[in-house]
């Protein structure tokens, strides 16, 4: 396997002798990287949470390996969460957004989890129109596709914005993905399901129908927000998707 670039976040010292919440596993999606969870792992640490943010083979800091990203099979980066999960000693919530999500779902056929929370999925279901839209994500500047224009313009001039996008994406899993739908029994773990209206990649509703299909049936286990872009967790609404997140987490004792 790859070295991995694994971001630790621990949470401030007035935590410490307290009972600690489940530890968190945070999942980047396509043209991102461990980074991109910088915001949420700052803000569930406030909150007594230990978490780990890493970048799959080929993305942010980590080894590419011997296959390149377009060479990479979708199984490929099912093991690279499994590697970091167990390094958590327990099974972990998985915090999964875009393509990582489609990944977890995979993830949890095989291997434990306490709880899901998508953010911006792709489909369960990979349509000729959703990877219309990918082809398009692929000719164009990833910032300036995957945020809204208020979540572009307060990050034109942060440093690390750079940092925050790649430029390659996962094709060759992805062709891998819309021929393996999820196959874990539904219903068997908490899960969340968070969308953002703007999205241009997965529509809001590609987002509810997934939910259906994940029995996602509480109303309160399927949030949409109407201002940010595919990149929740990146744009003006990071705040307000943590926060729901944590009360959710919350109210399921977790």
């Amino acid at each position: 396997l790859p070295i991995f670039e694994a971001k630790i976040r621990e949470p401030p010292s007035t935590f410490m002798g307290r009972e600690s919440p489940l530890p968190l596993v945070f999942v980047h999606g396509p043209f991102h990287g461990a980074s991109c969870w910088d915001g949420f792992q700052a803000f569930f640490a406030d909150h007594g949470y230990r978490s780990l943010a890493f970048s799959f083979r080929g993305h942010g800091t980590s080894a590419r390996g011997p296959l390149s990203v377009a060479e990479t099979k979708f199984f490929h980066y099912v093991d690279d969460l499994a590697v970091s999960c167990r390094s958590m000693g327990v099974p972990p919530v998985i915090v999964a957004h875009s393509f990582g999500a489609s990944v977890a779902l995979k993830y949890l056929e095989s291997y434990p989890a306490q709880a899901l929370v998508q953010l911006n999925p792709y489909p369960v279901t990979i349509s000729k129109a959703f990877k219309e839209r990918i082809h398009t994500l692929q000719t164009r500047s990833p910032q300036s596709f995957l945020l809204s224009e208020e979540g572009r313009l307060r990050l034109a001039s942060a440093p690390e914005s750079s940092q925050l996008f790649g430029r390659e994406y996962p094709t060759t899993a992805l062709e891998d993905f819309s021929s393996i739908p999820p196959n874990f029994e539904t219903g068997a773990i908490p899960m969340l399901v968070l969308g953002s209206t703007q999205d241009q990649i997965v529509t809001e509703q590609e987002v509810r129908d997934s939910a259906t299909a994940l029995d996602v049936a509480d109303p309160t286990d399927l949030k949409m927000f109407g201002t940010s872009g595919h990149s929740l967790m990146l744009d003006v609404e990071a705040r307000e998707a943590a926060s729901y997140m944590l009360q959710w987490l919350q109210n399921q004792n977790i």
